[in-house]
Parts: structure tokens; sequence; C-alpha cells
């Protein structure tokens, strides 16, 4: 139900009538994964992680984002769920992405700027993952698909694999 309803999923098909008309009678449908939103792996990947996270109680979505779509995307899953949402962002990427900083508070997530010791080894990652570890009776870690522990990837390419 949320694959088909919140996430977009399967994507429909499309009748191509002037190529059906073309061929004397065929019908001829199209299913037009181009026309999917942009991220729709990652989206189906946020919101299989947040499905368990409400499978196990947690209350709290935590996630890191460097250009904000994994936030803006964590933030709205956690909205339509009625979870709530801690995003971390590297204050010069919360500046350049005020937009989408913008659409996650709009989503009543609370942006954070990740402090600067997490960010001396270049990963804002580090601070949705002290924050998982100072909290994890309630939160949850969301994340990406790019790099995680056991069992993230696992979770990643059998969410993406859904309809």
């Amino acid at each position: 139900r949320e694959l088909l309803h919140f996430a977009g999923r399967p994507s429909s098909l499309f009748h191509a009538k002037r190529l059906s008309d073309s061929l004397h009678g065929a019908q001829i449908y199209l299913k037009r994964e181009d026309l999917s939103p942009p991220g729709t792996h990652l989206m189906l990947s946020v919101l299989g992680q947040a499905m368990t996270a409400l499978k196990l109680g947690k209350k709290t979505l935590v996630a890191a984002t460097s250009n904000g779509h994994k936030g803006v995307i964590t933030a709205s899953i956690a909205a339509h769920f009625g979870l709530s949402a801690v995003i971390y962002m590297d204050g010069d990427d919360m500046h350049k992405q005020s937009s989408n900083v913008f659409r996650m508070w709009l989503l009543g997530a609370d942006v954070r700027t990740a402090e600067r010791k997490h960010l001396a080894g270049g990963d804002v990652r580090q601070a949705a993952l002290d924050h998982w570890n100072r909290e994890s009776t309630t939160s949850f870690l969301v994340m990406g698909l790019d790099a995680a522990p056991h069992p993230y990837p696992a979770m990643a390419v059998d969410l993406s694999q859904l309809p």
C-alpha cells in the first residue's frame, strides 16, 4: 500500500496510442520508469527503513545529508508516518541548499548543523551516528545507498527490487 500510494510504485503503464494505431490493432503499453521521480531507489530504501523503525517502535528517524535530497525524503516519510526527523547537515551545505532545508523544516524536521568535530573526517554522517548512539532506544539511523554497515546494503538491494 505504501509503495503504491506514497512512493508511486509500481510505475503505471502508458498506452502508446499512436504506436498502437500504426501497428493496425496491436495495443502497445510502455512501463515508463524514466518518468519516476528522481531518487526513487533512495525513496524505496528510506521508506523501508522507516517501516522497520515503526516495527521496532522507534519514534525518530535520524539522517545526514549533504545536498538535502535524502533529508527531504526522510522528512517527508517521517511526516507521513507520524515520526519525528532529525537531519544533520554541514553549515555551508545548509546555506547552499537552503531551499531543501526549508522543505525539511516545512515537513517538521529538526535540521541541525553538524559540529566541526564530526566534519574533521569530512563526513557529516558521523553526527547522525553519534546522535543514534546517544538515543538508540528511541531513534532509528537512516542510511543512504552509498555507504553503510551491514544490514543496510542488503536492505537497499532488497528494497530497490520491489515493484
